[in-house]
Parts: structure tokens; sequence; C-alpha cells
């Protein structure tokens, strides 16, 4: 038995059917400067806990 996912569209399906999307986040918006889409990019928060994650089902 493997871990598995819970798809919204196709029920429980086993974890090598998906591609893992990093965590979920708020996408900065309007236009930003180069230093803030960076930060937004690299600088991930370490977030002790349960985090939102997203992932993609092949």
């Amino acid at each position: 038995m493997s871990f598995q996912i819970d798809c919204p569209n196709c029920g429980c399906r086993p974890v090598w059917e998906f591609h893992y999307g990093g965590p979920s986040r708020q996408r900065p918006e309007g236009s930003v400067t180069e230093r803030q889409w960076a930060e937004f990019l690299y600088n991930r928060p370490n977030i002790a806990g349960e985090q939102t994650e997203w992932w993609y089902h092949r």
C-alpha cells in the first residue's frame, strides 16, 4: 500500500500520480519591484506545524 491523495475528480489515488507544486502562497498583486518579486520566489517562510500545499494530478 502506498501513500494516497484524495483527488476531487477521481477519488483516492496513489501519490506517484501527482506532482508536488510547493506550499500554497498568495502571489504579489499588481506591479512589484524586482526585489519584492525575488523575495516571493526565493525567500520562503519556514512554518512550524500544519501547512497548505498544492498538488497537480497528472
